[in-house]
């Protein structure tokens, strides 16, 4: 594979920066041929959608979603070889004392989860939603999802309802953002950070 060659832009050169990476859409489209399918078996609905991924390395990859039965979707390993051996369900319970929704429906087993990032292939965060818009979060090695539950924050003074929206591990630490609403304010951007 030829390399192609990397040009400062006129803002980079006018200011004495590095030269920016190349663009490699013009010159390594998308094609069928580059495209995978994820076929997933009966246990999913027989499919699903992928909403984010999370690599690594070329062969060390998570993403997440909902498959085709509503259930709150992972699938991890290398890509390549990705099919319903490599993905699960994970279980959601509604405990009580956690945080509700923006929706005020109530908690559901079943859900979504929307993004993940990750540190290392043992140290991931992935964030989503039940159905009735409660928001949890699963931490760690990705590799033991399978069989914990993903985590509902519990209810305290200035964060009775609210969302995840999005999850950044890096420096160490994964973060998550999103809203929160307490029992007696509106609603305020909300942190949780993880070590």
């Amino acid at each position: 594979m030829a390399s192609l060659p990397v040009k400062a832009s006129p803002r980079a050169r006018l200011l004495g920066k590095s030269p920016e990476l190349p663009s490699y859409s013009a010159k390594q489209p998308w094609t069928a041929a580059k495209a995978h399918e994820v076929a997933l078996n009966a246990t999913f609905g027989k499919g699903g959608r992928l909403t984010k991924v999370s690599c690594t390395s070329a062969t060390s990859c998570v993403a997440v979603g909902s498959d085709n039965k509503s259930g709150a979707l992972v699938v991890r390993g290398n890509p390549a070889g990705w099919g319903s051996a490599q993905a699960f369900q994970v279980k959601l319970t509604t405990p009580a004392n956690t945080i509700q929704g923006f929706s005020g429906y109530p908690k559901s087993v079943y859900g979504s989860l929307t993004d993940v990032s990750c540190l290392s292939a043992s140290n991931c965060m992935a964030v989503g939603f039940d159905f009735g818009e409660a928001p949890l979060y699963l931490q760690g090695n990705p590799a033991t999802w399978r069989a914990a539950a993903a985590i509902r924050p519990p209810v305290t003074a200035a964060f009775a309802q609210g969302s995840f929206d999005a999850s950044f591990c890096g420096f160490g630490t994964c973060d998550v953002v999103g809203a929160s609403a307490g029992r007696a304010v509106g609603n305020r951007p909300a942190f949780l950070a993880h070590n």
